[in-house]
Order: C-alpha cells, then sequence, then structure tokens
C-alpha cells in the first residue's frame, strides 16, 4: 500500500511544461561549426512553427519553449542537404543537445525546400569514410529495445550480421568471426575490453562497463573498414561520450536490476564559460540475488566514468575523459548444482578484474576547413585468477592450489588526426596512433595437466606447477593511414585509403589497402561496393604461451614470433528507401582470412574458434598456417521510429569455415548458419495538451532465433581415465550441433514528464518471456559420471527506475 501511495505521489508532479533544445550543425566533411544554420521546429502535420532559431559562429544553438514530449526539427542551410530530426524526446527533466552534420550540396543553386513527404528519419552521422556495412547507436536506440539490459554490445546483436545465442555475456560475433577479432576505441583511441569480469584475450563480458547514459554516439562497423581502423580483423566499435550540461546542473539517478545502483552529474564549470563536467558512478544489485545469473556465485562491480571539457587551452578546446572499473567474483564448490554455467563441483576458484582508461584530447582548428586533434591516452587492465582444487579421493577431501594467474596490461597512447575538406568534393584524413605497452603474464598451472609433463619432485603426491606463461616486458606498435572521400558528383562517391602497421614483438610489418565507391541514383536507392586488407596481431594469450621442452626440461616462449592474421573483405550492398520511414539493407560478403595460428603438427585447432568458451585457450608451438572463409547474405528491413511505433526485421544466412594443420576444411564454432530478429514497439501518449505528453506508456517486443553452433563433442571413456578431465573427441571435431536458438522478450514501461524540471521512467522488461531451455553446452558432470546439458538462463524480469532532474 506504501508502495501504491508512493507511486501516485510521483505520478502527481507530471503536469505540463516546457524545454529547452540545445546542439551544434557541423559540415561532415571538416567537422567544424557552420554558422547561420536554420533550426525550426515543426508541428504536427511536418509545418513549420514560429520557433527558430540560428546558429552562432560555432555552429551552436539553443532553443527556447519546446513542449516536452516527442517533437521534430529541421535543419537547414543554404547550400546545404537539409536534415530534419524526427521524434527527439525533449523530456522535462533533461535538456535535449543533438550534434547535427550536413552535407555540402555540388550543385549550388538555391536552398531546396523540403515536404514532409521527402523527410527520412536521421538518427545521425556514420563514419564518414564508411562506404557500407555501418551502423550508428544513440543512447535512445539503446533503451528503447526490449532484452539489451542498456547495454551497448547487446544491442549490435538486433542488427544483421551480428550472431546473440549466448544469454549469459556480450560477445560480439560479427559474421561468423571470434569474438576475439573486435576492436573497442573510445574518443578515437584503443581502448582495453570494456566489460567487468573480462579476461585476456576476450572483448566481452557479463556486464559492461561503458555507461550508454554518456554516449554521445557510437559507430558500429562490420566490415570493409575505413583506413583508420588498425589491429581488427572481426568488428569494430567507435564510441564518443558527450559533453555535459554547460548551462545549468542536471542530475540523473537509477536503479536498474542489471545495471546496479547509478548516480550522474552534470553541469557547468563556471559561470559563463564554455567549460563542463559528466561524472557517472554505478554499484552493482546483483549481491541481493534479484536476477537469476546462471551461477549461485554473487557478482560485484563498480565503474566510475567521466568526461571534462576544459574551454580554450593553447589555441584549441581540451578535454579530459575516463572510466574506471572493477569486478570480482568467487565459485565455491560448496555453492554449485548441475545447472551451473560456469561453476566446478570440485574447484574453487576466485576472479578479480581491473579496468583503467584516462585521456587528454586537444583540438585546433587551423582554418575553417582543417582541424589537428591530438590525444594522450592511459589504458590498463589486469585480471587476477585463483583457482583450488579438491582430491575427493581422500577423506577428509584435501584442497590444494591449482591455478595462479595474472594478465596485465598497460598502453601508452598517442592518437593524432589531420582532417581537411579541400573543398565540397575532396576531403582527406590522416592520422597516427602510437602505443607503447607494458605487458605482464604469469601462469602457475598443474591443472589438468598433460600426462608427459607431470613431474613430482617434492614428493607431496600432487603434480609440480608448471609454468604456461612468463612474460613481463614491454613493445611497441605504430599504426600511420591516410584516407580521401571524393565526390564526384551528389551520385557518385569514391573512398580510398591506406593503413600501415607495425609491431616490435615480430618485427612485422604490414601495409593495408582499404576503399570503396558508391551510385545513389536517385533519392530511393544507393548502391555501393567495398574491399580491405585488414591484419591482426595475435592475442597476448598466446603470444606468451610457453611450452614444455622435453629435452632441455625447461619452459619456453614458442609463440612470440607469430605473425599477425590476415583478413581480406569484399562487400556489396543496396539501400532502397521504398518509403520516407522504411528501408530494406542487403548486403553480400565474403571475407578470407589466412596466418591464423595453429599447431605446427596436424590437429584441429585453430586461433579462430578462440573466444567460444570463457577462458581463452593456450596453445604452443603455433604457426602461421591456418585458413579460414565466412560469406553470407544480410537483409535488414526497418520502419524508422514514426507516428509513435517503430519495427526492425534483420536477416542472415552465412557459412564459417575453417582449415587447420590437418588440412581439412571444418565448420567453426560459429558457423550457426542462420540468425534472425524481429523488434518493434509503440507508444501511447496519455494527456496531451498542445503537442505536450504528460505521460507515456510504452512497450517493445524482440523475438530472437539462430541456428545451433558447432562443437566438438567429449570422449566420455577417456575423460573418466583421465580423471575427470575433459577429452574431447577431435576426430568429429565441430561436427556436432547444438539445438536451435529461440528467444521472446517483452518490455512494458511508463514515462511521465512535470512542470518541476522533473522526469521519470518506469520499465519493466519480461527477458526469454516462454521460458524456453536453449541449450547453452554439453560438459562432463563429475558427480555422476555422465555428459549433462546445462542450459542458458531461463524466464526472469529486469526492472529500471530512473528520474532526471
Amino acid at each position: 500500500m506504501h508502495l501504491l501511495r508512493y507511486t501516485f505521489f510521483l505520478l502527481s508532479l507530471a503536469v505540463y511544461g516546457q524545454q529547452q533544445f540545445k546542439g551544434v550543425v557541423k559540415d561532415i566533411d571538416s567537422e567544424i561549426g557552420l554558422e547561420g544554420v536554420t533550426v525550426v521546429l515543426l508541428d504536427d502535420q511536418g509545418g513549420y512553427t514560429t520557433n527558430g532559431v540560428v546558429t552562432d559562429a560555432d555552429g551552436r544553438f539553443r532553443m527556447e519553449n519546446i513542449p516536452v514530449g516527442r517533437q521534430s526539427f529541421e535543419i537547414r542551410l543554404l547550400g546545404y542537404k537539409s536534415k530534419v530530426l524526427p521524434e527527439i524526446i525533449v523530456n522535462a527533466g533533461k535538456v535535449p543537445v543533438v550534434e547535427v552534420y550536413l552535407e555540402e550540396e555540388l550543385e549550388q543553386l538555391a536552398e531546396v525546400v523540403v515536404k514532409l513527404s521527402d523527410r527520412k528519419a536521421v538518427t545521425g552521422m556514420f563514419d564518414k569514410m564508411a562506404v557500407n556495412s555501418a551502423q550508428q547507436f544513440d543512447v535512445e536506440t539503446i533503451e528503447r529495445f526490449s532484452g539489451g539490459r542498456r547495454d551497448l554490445a547487446r544491442l549490435a546483436r538486433s542488427y544483421a550480421g551480428v550472431l546473440n545465442t549466448d544469454d549469459s555475456r556480450n560477445d560480439i560475433l560479427v559474421r561468423g568471426n571470434s569474438p576475439s577479432g573486435v576492436l573497442w576505441r573510445l574518443e578515437g583511441v584503443p581502448i582495453p575490453n570494456p566489460n567487468h569480469f573480462a579476461l585476456a584475450g576476450t572483448t566481452g563480458g557479463p556486464v559492461s562497463a561503458l555507461n550508454i547514459n554518456l554516449l554521445q554516439s557510437s559507430n558500429f562497423l562490420r566490415g570493409a573498414f575505413p583506413a583508420e581502423y588498425g589491429d581488427v580483423t572481426s568488428g569494430v566499435f567507435d564510441v564518443y561520450f558527450r559533453s555535459g550540461n554547460f548551462d545549468a546542473t542536471e542530475i540523473t539517478a537509477q536503479i536498474h536490476a542489471t545495471g546496479g545502483i547509478e548516480l550522474e552529474m552534470e553541469g557547468p564549470l563556471g559561470k559563463n564559460s564554455n567549460r563542463s563536467y559528466l561524472v557517472s558512478y554505478r554499484y552493482s544489485l546483483t549481491s541481493l540475488n534479484i536476477i537469476p545469473i546462471g551461477t549461485n556465485a554473487i557478482p560485484n562491480y563498480q565503474d566510475l566514468s567521466f568526461k571534462l571539457d576544459l574551454g580554450k587551452v593553447a589555441g584549441g578546446q581540451l578535454s579530459l575523459f575516463g572510466i574506471g572499473g572493477s569486478s570480482n567474483i568467487d565459485f565455491l564448490s560448496d555453492q554449485t548444482d548441475e545447472d551451473d554455467l560456469f561453476a566446478n563441483p570440485n574447484e574453487d576458484l576466485y576472479n578479480d578484474s581491473r579496468l583503467a582508461v584516462l585521456g587528454l584530447t586537444h583540438k585546433t582548428h587551423w582554418n575553417n576547413n582543417t582541424y589537428l586533434k591530438t590525444t594522450f591516452a592511459y589504458s590498463g587492465s589486469r585480471n587476477e585468477v585463483i583457482q583450488d582444487n579438491y582430491l575427493r579421493s581422500e577423506d577428509p577431501p584435501r584442497k590444494y592450489r591449482a591455478i595462479n594467474l595474472v594478465d596485465e596490461k598497460q598502453n601508452f597512447q598517442i592518437a593524432a588526426v589531420l582532417n581537411s575538406k579541400i573543398n565540397a568534393q575532396l576531403s582527406l584524413r590522416s592520422g597516427l596512433l602510437f602505443n607503447r605497452s607494458k605487458a605482464l603474464s604469469k601462469i602457475q598451472n598443474r591443472d589438468n595437466l598433460d600426462p608427459s609433463e607431470i613431474q613430482d619432485l617434492d614428493g607431496d603426491g600432487l603434480p609440480d606447477f608448471r609454468t604456461t606463461a612468463d612474460f613481463d616486458g614491454s613493445y611497441q606498435e605504430l599504426q600511420l593511414y591516410s584516407q580521401f572521400k571524393y565526390r564526384f558528383s551528389e551520385q557518385w562517391n569514391l573512398h580510398f585509403g591506406l593503413h600501415s602497421r607495425y609491431f616490435s614483438l615480430n618485427k612485422n610489418q604490414s601495409f593495408e589497402p582499404r576503399g570503396g565507391i558508391s551510385w545513389t541514383p536517385n533519392d530511393m536507392h544507393r548502391l555501393s561496393a567495398s574491399f580491405g586488407k585488414q591484419t591482426q596481431t595475435q592475442q597476448l594469450p598466446l603470444l606468451f604461451y610457453t611450452s614444455y621442452n622435453s629435452n632441455t626440461n625447461s619452459y619456453e616462449a614458442t609463440n612470440l614470433d607469430l605473425d599477425n592474421s590476415r583478413s581480406f573483405h569484399y562487400i556489396l550492398a543496396h539501400r532502397w528507401n521504398f518509403s520516407p520511414q522504411w528501408s530494406l539493407q542487403t548486403e553480400v560478403y565474403l571475407q578470407q582470412l589466412d596466418k591464423i595460428a595453429v599447431e605446427n603438427t596436424p590437429s584441429t585447432y585453430s586461433a579462430l574458434n578462440e573466444g567460444a568458451n570463457f577462458r581463452f585457450t593456450r596453445r604452443g608451438n603455433l604457426v602461421n598456417r591456418g585458413q579460414g572463409t565466412n560469406y553470407g547474405l544480410e537483409m535488414t528491413l526497418e520502419r524508422y521510429f514514426n507516428k509513435n511505433y517503430y519495427l526492425l526485421f534483420s536477416a542472415s544466412s552465412f557459412e564459417s569455415t575453417y582449415i587447420a594443420s590437418d588440412g581439412r576444411e571444418r565448420n567453426t564454432a560459429f558457423n550457426n548458419r542462420y540468425v534472425y530478429n524481429a523488434l518493434g514497439g509503440k507508444e501511447f501518449p496519455i494527456g496531451t495538451n498542445q503537442g505536450s505528453s504528460r505521460l507515456t506508456f510504452f512497450i517493445n517486443t524482440k523475438l530472437t532465433g539462430a541456428g545451433g553452433g558447432y562443437y566438438t563433442p567429449i570422449d566420455l571413456p577417456a575423460t573418466i581415465a583421465n580423471n575427470g578431465n575433459e577429452v574431447y573427441d577431435e576426430t568429429r571435431a565441430f561436427s556436432q550441433r547444438y539445438s536451435d536458438y529461440f528467444r521472446w522478450d517483452l518490455k512494458l514501461g511508463l514515462r511521465s514528464q512535470g512542470k518541476r524540471k522533473i522526469s521519470q521512467e518506469w520499465s519493466v522488461d519480461l527477458l526469454n518471456v516462454t521460458n524456453r531451455e536453449n541449450l547453452f553446452i554439453r560438459r562432463f558432470n563429475e558427480t555422476n559420471n555422465q555428459i549433462n546439458d546445462v542450459n542458458q538462463l531461463g524466464f526472469f524480469i529486469d526492472i529500471l527506475y530512473k528520474i532526471q532532474f
């Protein structure tokens, strides 16, 4: 009853109000603010209202008296292509701020009058050098989709070409590739795995440390990457933080079942200045055991994110940004059951992870068309794992240390970007990235040793530790790139660039051409073709692995000289805008991979399958003789949010195979063959007055299906004979297939606006509504000597409450 009364009290705050609307308008090629741009509020029929402003010398604008609720705006400037921002949420408790990019007309005749029927939904700027296979996400999209848990990586799984059959992690599996091939960048510099509970060599995790409330935008690229992206073969997430409010203090407080408790503050640094701050802190709620996470172990995590705009310093704009995160979890043997996704009844495992990113950016304009941006950044990650095993054959069972693992890496980076718009047809972008890394990788292991390596020199009845990694040193990487975009006409665009990398550990230097061309015969159709060569350094757990040499009775680092793996992308794409709100995107692609790390003797192992399990496989004596092939067809049918609803249908059909050192072609672990998504949502404004909605009820849903992944079956007799340590039947490597995956999610919520500058949101996300038992893994059960099926997460509820003022 008290909860009900409190809810009605909060709702009583919601009455009609008005708000500001702010932003900046820039040239898409020079990325410099445009003066004199007209920004107009549109009415419900798409006509012009009398509420309009003009941008200042820096391209900034501020509009007053905007009704709360969803509003649309038109951005126009003589000589540029006009743009409409449809259905922007104007909250009472937070000023909406946008960053808009306009493209200059090649034939400057007169200002183009854009009719309502010509207006297409616009979500922001893609990477301007990307020809195809690119998607931009904003905060509203991330929050809108059901089942995403407010996680940027999980959102990407709703789009074509991305696999999504693991409920416990947010790994990005792009077009049949391992998640280890993904690159994460923040403010233009590479960063470590931005997830809590991250392990070395991986790019995903159970919980993201990237707080979406700080995001300005994120570009997600799936292939044939522009030249500025290096050390990547699979996909790119290029993330930027927004600036804080320059005029007034704003606070966001949030309680989220899977995201934790959060407090965010932003505002000006001083009066009448162009300086601001934005800071957010989150702490986990999982210790309350209110959501299932696939284990009885209790995860703990927290993170802090911030961005400071420090104004003009040394002739340019200066900003400081950063992320800090920590997480830990203990898997205890006496707290496991047969459905536990992670724990083992004969082991106690303790996992501790740390993440830090700190960067300083200086951006100076040389003239109206050229700028130089320089970033100095530090990033670090640390993962420590301790495992204690139990000898159940003794009474009482004896506990002993089985694994000591420490993986630590620190990066000191300098990145510089010179961007210039030569004229309306030609723009150039060149840059460099220098990275000096200090790495520590120490592993002492006597768990699941090969019988030929077992020694007991101290006579304690236990195998002696073997050192599987022992690296403590530094290395350097240098990346250089240059790329251009040339517009032959309004219909034809050409993109080309060259990327070069040098890696000091293996003395490898690569030259990687990238490019593409697009043809837009009219407003309805766009055809494009792109290609690209990419290389990636082998993951550090492989490079630092030490192999036992029986001749010298010692362990040696045999993988340090491994060459970089290579990938060649070829993509054809067609986009059909068959109505103002509808589009159909079709892409076909071919990816060929070589110089993949495999064993130097005939076996089924390939680094292309890394990432299929939680732990990175560590193998020695590897050589660059492996190959791989991915090809497929993708289609995305999308109705942009308009008139209070949206629809999205995506489907992919693909093949992913590899060739290891035994010369046979096999399915990769990620060859699920197909994946599809169907999403939709609608809003129901309640109580409107002059375009202002007091309450908005919303519903979103998502259906996901995918083929089962391939796996290597366990050899049960050999496993029992090996004291329960799993032995796989390599003669049937990746020949067996898990059952197909299906999940239905449903999200219900309510937003309210108040005249006291307060906005609130309640939502309930029902995940796996049908409680389908999707198979997660087949593994050996040491308690009954059988191979058991372990299912993924069943039905659970993700709850959110957010207030802004």
